[in-house]
């Protein structure tokens, strides 16, 4: 099976932790998109610090992927 490498916030105030998957297949109606390259809005770098940037980010805890 083919794999895939990915980023994922497991701890505040802590580099992305980078993990590589097998590729999920598609079920039902679903497609699947290569990504070749993708980028991070500023708030979402407050959020890996743990600064909160909305009464919604507040509440948000990072999830193991």
């Amino acid at each position: 099976m083919a794999l895939m490498r990915r980023q994922s916030l497991v701890k505040f105030d802590a580099p992305l932790c980078e993990t590589v998957i097998d590729i999920p297949k598609p079920q039902g109606r679903e497609v699947l998109v290569r990504i070749e390259r993708c980028g991070l809005c500023h708030s979402d770098l407050h959020i890996q610090d743990g600064l909160p940037t909305s009464a919604a980010a507040k509440s948000s805890t990072p999830r193991a992927a």
